[in-house]
């Protein structure tokens, strides 16, 4: 590895880096920028210039017939200057998922609602796609790290945006398998807080990019975070070796590596049931994960492709039933089986009434046992209700006990999600309405 003047490695493990590249990677204080939304030329024409001056020539190629096919090679150091010369080092594609506005208007508002702060230049790609060129390394890690945006134009309606990694071999039709990920070093010393020993550590995984606040102003001495671009194609090491020579000898110290990694044994995926045996065996070998079944539960609600059945919740009502398991009826007086209905039994289904609609038959029964509960003085069996569930549910100046009916809990919960769906600004809202309320 060799080493600039100034004392900085000027390649680690096959990535190039200059005495800017340190820098560019560490969070600076806030500048007064100045953003020009016209995006004007000069400055790209400028860029590229420098670029191309700074970054070496490229050799013509001959071309070679093989089997009567023209082929033409390039190395990836050739490829890397053509990107630099180019101006792509900080290139991202636009994905629009549904529909667009026009390319005139997104390149007066992206900047904006992208929070972009350097100059940056949009051009068409592709059908729905735009490729975005940033000149600032913290705009081009703002804009993958969200990964989408949803750019409202004036047409008053939000378009949703994904933000790709672009490099040489992007491919319309196939999902790019570049990704940023947080690498923590939960073991490392003080001592090795440097740098030069992040970037050269990092390496081994992918290609670093930004340390956290806490790693930069060391207020978390026993573990290192950085930001590194890695390809979720490629062998992921767990650890890292790193020798400490002396004239003795060398002392070999382990590193373990940690990230965020996705347990296949705990995921699942699900594909319509229509789909050929061969294709969902080909879906299920190239991800590693095992095809689930409808219906399935997730963050304890029930979800499924077809009518929902009242067996879809028999894990609700059998929650319910296990609390009457450890009370005792016959002990409790009136008074304190209302409390219990009200503060614990009413309470276990909140979560999904807020969530989904249950079958009216769900909250039936749910009703049902409240009140067999509040009549009985046995844990089993039946006994004379002496009024009706509806008539409990009454407030008490009318002649009722208080209780709360679920269908009106109901009811109130999903006006109140009408209500956060009519006039909060979030991610939730923005789906709904690009997904079930546009024309």
């Amino acid at each position: 590895m060799s080493v600039l003047a100034d004392g900085l490695p000027s390649m680690v493990a096959g990535h190039p880096f200059t005495s800017t590249t340190f820098s560019s990677l560490i969070p600076k204080a806030d500048k007064t920028t100045s953003m020009n939304p016209n995006l004007p030329f000069e400055n790209y024409a400028r860029a590229v210039t420098n670029n191309s001056q700074q970054s070496g020539s490229i050799s013509r190629k001959e071309i070679v017939m093989i089997e009567g096919i023209p082929h033409i090679k390039w190395t990836e150091e050739e490829v890397d200057i053509m990107n630099r010369m180019e101006n792509l080092q900080y290139a991202v594609i636009g994905k629009f998922m549904y529909e667009w506005s026009d390319l005139e208007e997104l390149r007066l508002i992206i900047p904006l609602q992208c929070d972009i702060k350097g100059d940056c230049q949009i051009g068409l790609f592709r059908s729905k796609h735009i490729l975005i060129r940033v000149t600032q390394h913290a705009d081009f890690i703002n804009l993958i790290s969200k990964g989408a945006f949803y750019i409202k134009c004036k047409d008053g309606y939000s378009y949703l945006m994904r933000t790709l990694i672009y490099d040489a071999r992007f491919r319309i039709n196939e999902e790019t398998t570049k990704a940023m990920a947080w690498i923590s070093f939960p073991n490392l010393l003080p001592t090795y807080f440097v740098k030069e020993c992040f970037f050269s550590l990092d390496s081994a995984v992918g290609k670093p990019l930004q340390l956290d606040l806490a790693t930069i102003n060391k207020t978390r001495p026993t573990c290192a975070r950085v930001k590194v671009l890695i390809d979720l194609k490629g062998k992921l090491p767990k650890s890292v070796l790193m020798d400490i020579v002396n004239e003795v000898g060398s002392r070999e110290q382990k590193l373990y590596l940690s990230g965020q990694k996705v347990n296949k044994d705990k995921n699942a995926f699900y594909i319509h049931q229509n789909i050929a045996a061969d294709v969902r065996q080909l879906v299920e070998e190239s991800i590693g994960i095992s095809r689930g079944r409808f219906s399935l539960k997730y963050l304890g609600c029930p979800i499924t492709h077809s009518r929902k059945r009242k067996e879809h919740y028999v894990d609700l009502i059998n929650k319910v039933k296990s609390k009457l398991q450890l009370w005792k009826g016959n002990m409790l007086s009136y008074g304190g089986k209302e409390v219990l209905i009200t503060s614990v039994l009413q309470s276990v289904p909140i979560h999904v009434i807020s969530a989904i609609v249950p079958p009216k038959c769900v909250i039936k029964e749910l009703h049902r046992i409240f009140a067999n509960f509040f009549w009985s003085n046995k844990v089993t069996g039946r006994s004379k209700h002496w009024a009706a569930w509806v008539e409990v549910c009454f407030p008490k100046q009318e002649g009722g006990l208080g209780f709360k009916s679920l269908f009106e809990i109901s009811q109130a919960m999903h006006a109140k999600l009408w209500w956060r769906f009519r006039t909060q600004n979030s991610l939730w809202s923005h789906y709904m309405w690009n997904k079930y309320c546009q024309l």
